[in-house]
């Protein structure tokens, strides 16, 4: 687990071909690498794997994705989406 980081946690990359766009953080790997998806351009079976200095760390946790992600419950994209959407617009 990386410092500041959770499972569920809404990030913002900072750097790449992906710049400023909205992921939720799905895992972490060794070397300050997180997994990322959104649900669209990168689904749950095949996250982005992203440095967390190239990401910006929000505030928001979407709670019900992290409990799942926690107990290893399956996400589906649909429900990625959903739950990404309505944390934008909770005014985040």
């Amino acid at each position: 687990m990386q410092p500041g980081l959770r499972l569920g946690q809404v990030v913002v990359s900072k750097a790449g071909r992906d710049e400023g766009e909205v992921f939720v953080v799905l895992g972490w790997e060794s070397g300050g690498f997180v997994l990322v998806a959104d649900g669209v351009r990168r689904k749950v079976e095949k996250p982005k794997r992203k440095n967390v200095r190239h990401l910006r760390v929000t505030p928001r946790i979407i709670w019900e994705l992290e409990g799942k992600l926690s107990k290893g419950i399956r996400l589906n994209n649909a429900e990625l989406r959903r739950r990404l959407q309505e944390a934008g617009q909770e005014g985040g």
